[in-house]
């Protein structure tokens, strides 16, 4: 994502957060979350780290570390600029 950094500070951890929360999204409520893995798409693992490349990008942009990120902007961000950042994700392997 294209953003204007101001300060890196906890850009891993939202990606991390993110990452997590999308990917417990995207599965669903598994009782075998390896399972739930093990069924998990190209296509669906490249929604999951939009979602995480997003929010550790919008953590840059303000100093220091946030508490929360704005969903609304975070919905913004992917939505201006998603054809961009699919367009140069490759999924080789799973």
């Amino acid at each position: 994502f294209r953003v204007e950094s101001v300060d890196p500070t906890g850009a891993g951890d939202c990606f991390q957060a993110a990452f997590i929360l999308k990917l417990l999204e995207v599965l669903g409520k598994s009782a075998e979350p390896r399972e739930g893995l093990e069924t998990l798409t190209p296509d669906q693992l490249a929604e999951v780290l939009l979602y995480a490349q997003a929010a550790g990008a919008l953590a840059t942009m303000a100093p220091g570390a946030l508490g929360a990120l704005r969903a609304d902007l975070l919905e913004m961000l992917i939505g201006e600029q998603r054809a961009e950042v699919m367009a140069r994700t490759r999924i080789t392997e799973l």
